[in-house]
């Protein structure tokens, strides 16, 4: 469950806070990567009406190889990003 709450500070500026509820949930690498996407995806979308597609497909990817990896390791693996996405 998360909230995501825009206010304008003033004419040319806005305060985003994702505001995520993590109770009782393991939180990954992934999770808080997937987070920080969202919110730069709004700056992006906000200032250029870029949707950050690339930005998005190469993370998608990334999840599923992880996703598979973690089937066979026990889940070890997935937790944890690649360096370099």
């Amino acid at each position: 469950m998360c909230t995501l709450t825009v206010s304008r500070t003033n004419s040319t500026e806005i305060v985003c806070i994702l505001d995520v509820n993590t109770f009782m949930q393991g939180i990954t690498e992934w999770n808080k990567a997937y987070w920080q996407l969202e919110l730069d995806t709004l700056e992006s979308w906000l200032l250029q009406g870029d949707k950050r597609e690339t930005e998005w497909q190469a993370f998608l990817r990334g999840v599923r190889k992880a996703a598979i990896q973690g089937t066979f390791s026990g889940g070890r693996s997935e937790r944890k990003m690649p360096p370099k996405l």
